[in-house]
């Protein structure tokens, strides 16, 4: 009976350890907990028109950039038309997902980075993120401070594992610190 408590206790010990390093940031389906190989095929799946090199990066790897057909109609700024718009690819809270760029130190590794470009609402985007991941762990730009560049950015930080959203450029990163070992 002894060793039967011993096995579950180690069975779950493990189960909770596989819980919690699973990545708790995740858009369109796609986290840092992906194959590089993985995340690549899923990008393409879904209409990206992808171009994979090698990482531009001290570190060395592999990046792939993932085109995306953003919408059929644009307003007067060059936003995608909200009154007319019909998303042809990825979108995140119905803004369209112009890039992604999927980066990993090789084929078969975890990815490390993934940037999301997206067009549109910033504001629409800030406020599905603020609802799924609650309010963010610093806000690197407070709003009665002007940057240099006018940019807004905020951070999520769960373990390991990063997001952040900027307005100038539009886009949203998720990362991962290397594994601890």
């Amino acid at each position: 009976m002894g060793v039967f408590r011993i096995q579950v206790v180690a069975v779950l010990a493990m189960l909770a350890t596989g819980a919690l390093a699973a990545s708790p940031f995740e858009i369109n389906g796609f986290s840092t907990d992906l194959a590089f190989s993985g995340a690549l095929e899923k990008a393409r799946a879904r209409g990206g028109d992808c171009q994979v090199t090698p990482a531009g990066t001290q570190e060395g790897g592999i990046r792939a950039q993932c085109e995306y057909a953003a919408c059929s109609a644009r307003d007067k700024d060059g936003a995608c038309d909200p009154l007319d718009a019909q998303a042809t690819g990825l979108t995140i809270a119905s803004q369209p997902i112009l890039r992604i760029s999927l980066e990993a130190p090789t084929d078969s590794a975890p990815l490390t980075r993934i940037l999301f470009i997206f067009d549109g609402r910033h504001d629409a985007v800030k406020a599905s993120l603020y609802e799924t991941y609650g309010p963010p762990d610093g806000d690197l730009t407070p709003s009665d401070e002007n940057s240099w560049s006018r940019a807004r950015r905020m951070k999520w930080t769960q373990g390991r594992y990063h997001l952040g959203l900027s307005d100038i450029p539009k886009l949203i990163a998720l990362e991962a610190d290397p594994a601890q070992k």
